[in-house]
């Protein structure tokens, strides 16, 4: 199971016992029958877990992408049907009409998708079955894409049913089985009114429609409807954590839920903004945060999780990137890109930014807004706190005063809003819960494909084996067929993440030298640029490692140098750390136990001279029986 719903009668685990929802008490707390000692119970929404299960979801990348689109098909069929919680009857019968398919078949797809929602688990599991797919042949497909695109999506704005004519038209000339109008009606339907508006009726008119609805999130009417996700550089200046010299101002990602304005997830760092601090903000902001905040010693309560509906983002490249597409599909997340020209649709997040840098300008090391603003204020020199302080300091700062605080345009504070759209009269109730955490954290890690060798998998020059692998590399002609799926954490490049197809989950992979130190991709990029440097064009793993030593070692010398010496220190620190908290969890190599010697102290042993022997202790013998006895045979020629 992927995720857990917090609904009245959901089966769950609590402390190994199986148990039901009966109601949620809280935010915080749940009622629960405990079958296994038959009584009602009140636990912690921590505690609560969901039922083990043997069931394993393929990730989505392992699947081709005639698989993919079946799966995208299926979702768009039962994709009305999701947020009903009523009958369905009659709307399942409508939809079982347009598409031709039985309501069976529709009623299946659905409880699939409700029991584990992602788009993996509408992949069909029969190969070469073609139950499910649209009884419509491809090139007609692509007569209505053709259509759609050409005559309906335009400034001439085709009627519906003119263009169903045109449509039938051109598949009888192409000797087709043409499509009937509700298909063709439900092919539109897919279209974004924002892309209708904007395409039949011109971007100014769709910017004047779409700018009030967009200003006031109109769309936002409960919990997690819209996230938005943005970066900013912080304005205060800090330190390193071993000589407390300034280093540099740390970026930030923050995510932040629409409805309520409560803070998601935040992340930060001293690199600056790439995918891996989106995947790093996502994570913190879909899941539980109660164990993130005692690790770093914040006392407070944060009851933010789940996923949303809709992730509101910039057009930057970190976030167009394939981990993001392959998530937001994966998971079902829609994702929104801020258009050019329509900055006030990114207006909450920014507030946000503004009000985290406002708190900010009251610490010392502080840059203020500009050069104007700290005229005769030096912030090298007053810069007092580390990352990992700024960190705690922030994070407190939101659950304790920033959640609390009266909004005002809440008019209530951001937790009450959250409280009441969750548990309220008109409540939608508790967010799912991911259960499975290990998969929503490899979705969000970067990939890539490698066919695998005699001496395991090579990725960016750097050699990765395991027992693992020993199945496959003695199946290579059969494995190789299509390209293995692994990926890794840029914090740390000792190990990749391979989707093993034997076991059908990711397995942990080492370096194939176990003996070499863990590194970063960026003391990776780092080492090829040194060797790259000398003029070297031939490059091995050897060498690579050997620069990443250098390196070091310059870093070492240089130990109070240059700010960009300590930069680098502190950044190599902080992702070592992060990849500690937040690990990917996939299944680690098992590796054999390694004894130290133990250290004894020997007592000092009193040796005695022995006894002189008495005549007893001799033995009489004969000594004709010590003789020999053999014969000498002698060879005649």
């Amino acid at each position: 199971m992927v995720v857990l719903k917090f609904e009245a009668g959901a089966a769950v685990e609590v402390n190994g016992d199986q148990c039901e929802i009966l109601r949620i008490v809280d935010a915080n707390n749940i009622l629960i029958l405990n079958r296994t000692v038959g009584e009602k119970q009140v636990v912690a929404r921590e505690d609560v877990c969901a039922p083990s299960t043997k069931l394993k979801i393929k990730p989505h990348c392992s699947f081709t992408a005639d698989d993919l689109e079946i799966a995208r098909k299926r979702f768009q069929i039962i994709e009305p049907l999701i947020s009903i919680s009523g009958s369905i009857h009659k709307k399942v019968e409508q939809i079982a009409e347009e598409t031709g398919l039985s309501g069976q078949t529709i009623r299946n797809w659905l409880r699939k998708y409700k029991d584990n929602p992602v788009l993996s688990a509408l992949v069909s599991d029969r190969k070469n079955s073609q139950r499910g797919q649209r009884r419509l042949d491809d090139n007609v497909e692509l007569i209505i894409e053709h259509h759609i695109q050409t005559k309906y999506l335009t400034k001439q704005r085709y009627k519906k049913k003119k263009l169903h004519e045109l449509i039938v038209l051109a598949c009888r000339t192409a000797k087709l089985t043409p499509p009937s109008y509700n298909t063709v009606d439900r092919r539109i339907a897919l279209l974004s009114e924002e892309e209708r508006k904007r395409k039949r009726r011109g971007p100014k008119q769709a910017k004047e429609q779409y700018k009030a609805i967009n200003s006031e999130y109109g769309e936002a009417k409960r919990p997690l409807d819209v996230v938005q996700i943005d970066h900013t550089q912080l304005n205060i200046m800090v330190v390193d954590s071993e000589d407390r010299e300034p280093i540099d101002r740390p970026w930030i990602t923050v995510a932040i839920d629409v409805y309520s304005r409560m803070i998601t997830g935040m992340f930060l760092s001293l690199d600056k903004p790439s995918a891996d601090s989106v995947g790093m903000c996502l994570c913190q902001s879909i899941l539980e945060k109660d164990k993130f905040l005692r690790d770093i010693g914040v006392e407070g309560d944060w009851p933010v999780w789940g996923l949303m509906k809709i992730l509101h983002m910039d057009n930057g490249k970190d976030f167009k990137g394939e981990m993001v597409q392959i998530f937001s599909e994966e998971w079902s997340v829609d994702t929104q890109f801020r258009p050019p020209g329509f900055a006030e649709w990114g207006g909450h997040i920014e507030r946000l930014n503004g009000t985290l840098k406002t708190e900010l300008d009251s610490i010392p090391g502080t840059t203020f807004r500009g050069p104007k603003d700290r005229v005769e204020y030096d912030p090298d020199q007053y810069a007092v706190m580390t990352l990992d302080e700024l960190e705690k300091y922030l994070f407190n700062h939101v659950v304790n005063v920033y959640h609390q605080k009266v909004h005002r345009q809440l008019e209530c504070s951001p937790i009450s809003k959250w409280n009441d759209g969750l548990t309220g009269k008109n409540g939608i109730g508790l967010p799912d819960r991911i259960s499975d955490e290990k998969k929503l954290r490899l979705d969000l890690l970067p990939l890539s494909k490698r066919t695998i060798q005699r001496d395991g998998i090579v990725w960016d020059k750097i050699h990765y084996n395991s027992p693992e692998l020993k199945i496959l590399l003695e199946n290579r002609k059969k494995y190789n067929k299509n390209q293995l799926i692994i990926r890794r954490d840029p914090r740390d490049i000792s190990k990749i993440y391979l989707f093993h197809p034997v076991f059908n989950e990711y397995v942990q992979v080492p370096y194939r030298n176990t003996y070499r130190r863990p590194i970063s991709l960026w003391e990776y990029k780092a080492a090829r640029k040194r060797i790259k440097d000398r003029g070297l064009k031939t490059v091995d793993e050897d060498l690579i490692f050997r620069a990443v030593e250098e390196n070091l070692k310059a870093i070492d010398a240089a130990k109070k140098e240059t700010r960009s010496v300590r930069k680098k220190k502190e950044k190599s620190r902080r992702r070592k750390q992060d990849a500690d908290r937040m690990p990917a969890g996939a299944r680690e190599t098992p590796k054999p136990p390694v004894r130290k010697p133990e250290l004894k102290t020997v007592q000092p042993v009193e040796v005695k001279s022995p006894d002189p022997p008495e005549e007893d202790d001799f033995i009489d013998f004969d000594e004709d029986q010590l003789k020999p006895n053999f014969t000498i045979l002698r060879r005649t020629l």
